[in-house]
């Protein structure tokens, strides 16, 4: 029998293409984000590894949560193969929750 504690993450896969860029839009169903909040795509290429890597962070306004990724920032997290993918949200207290982990993967 399994024994889990805590919040699992969801799974995710983040698709880039090669020589496009990267828009991808979150719904808040709640009514909006807490003022405060944020909300980042991280890709690094270690399972276990927060610190480094790329991330890129979200736009919020007002329900919407917005990642809009150059060409060239799409490019270099190919170039850098930074397959491993989280999103991580931080409430307007500071508290982090890694909301989904998973793949990057190049098209």
């Amino acid at each position: 029998m399994p024994l889990e504690f805590g919040f699992q993450p969801e799974s995710l896969v983040v698709e880039l293409a090669y020589g496009g860029g990267f828009n991808q839009a979150l719904m808040s169903l709640s009514g909006g984000w807490p003022v405060g909040s944020t909300i980042a795509l991280h890709f690094t290429d270690a399972p276990s590894d927060l610190a480094s890597g790329i991330t890129w962070m979200a736009t919020i306004s007002g329900v919407t949560a917005t990642f809009l990724a150059s060409q060239a920032q799409v490019a270099a997290v190919i170039a850098a193969q930074f397959w491993v993918a989280r999103l991580i949200y931080t409430d307007g207290s500071g508290n982090v929750t890694v909301w989904a982990t998973g793949a990057a993967r190049a098209l």
